[in-house]
């Protein structure tokens, strides 16, 4: 089967839809929060949980209920 494209054009180190080597290629794309977003996603929850712990949300909630009585 022959592919003919335009008047004898030559393509050369050209790459025809996507390559993948998996196994042989660790994927480098993108930061941390990108490859790990469960990881990511476990520490902000934890992190957000142990700040709600503390006791000065209760100012802050009264606060806001002041503001609309």
């Amino acid at each position: 089967m022959k592919i003919k494209i335009g008047n004898k054009n030559k393509i050369k180190d050209s790459i025809i839809g996507e390559q993948n080597n998996i196994g042989t290629e660790i994927r480098k794309e993108g930061g941390f929060f990108q490859r790990h977003p469960v990881i990511t996603a476990l520490l902000t929850s934890f992190i957000i949980g142990f700040l709600l712990l503390f006791s000065f949300w209760k100012d802050v909630i009264n606060f806001i209920e002041n503001i609309f009585r």
